[in-house]
């Protein structure tokens, strides 16, 4: 049996999930920013250590460039995040879109299903409410 990258043989829609993969996303979102929002007063305390005390400014550097580098590969991770209904990249439209690096982090809806960010469960079946007795 074949099937694509994308399709899954049986997929549960709990919101007990749902919650566990909002959680997930918010940990990579916050880490990200908490990363990049950083990066400047550790900028900043490095060079006033490396001025005042260790004189080693070539140190200092390297672990600016290291906090930057782990900062955007936080933000590439965050970017990562996969669709909780749909399974595919939350904010990429396909598979093959374009790179963008802040990708899914602003994005309130997905662009594959349009599920909205944080939503805790799937929306009802069509025609479950027009039912009538």
């Amino acid at each position: 049996m074949a099937s694509s990258r994308y399709e899954t043989e049986e997929q549960t829609d709990s919101p007990v999930e749902y919650h566990a993969a909002w959680r997930a996303f918010a940990l990579r979102k916050n880490l990200a920013f908490a990363l990049l929002l950083a990066w400047v007063p550790v900028c900043l305390a490095l060079f006033f250590i490396s001025r005042h005390g260790l004189h080693q400014p070539v140190l200092a550097v390297a672990l600016m460039l290291l906090w930057l580098v782990a900062a955007c590969g936080a933000v590439w991770w965050a970017g990562e995040f996969r669709c909780p209904r749909c399974r595919r990249r939350y904010a990429a439209l396909g598979h093959g879109s374009s790179v963008k690096l802040t990708r899914g982090l602003f994005d309130q809806v997905c662009s594959n299903c349009k599920l909205t960010k944080f939503e805790r469960q799937a929306p009802p079946a069509r025609g479950a409410g027009s039912k009538r007795a």
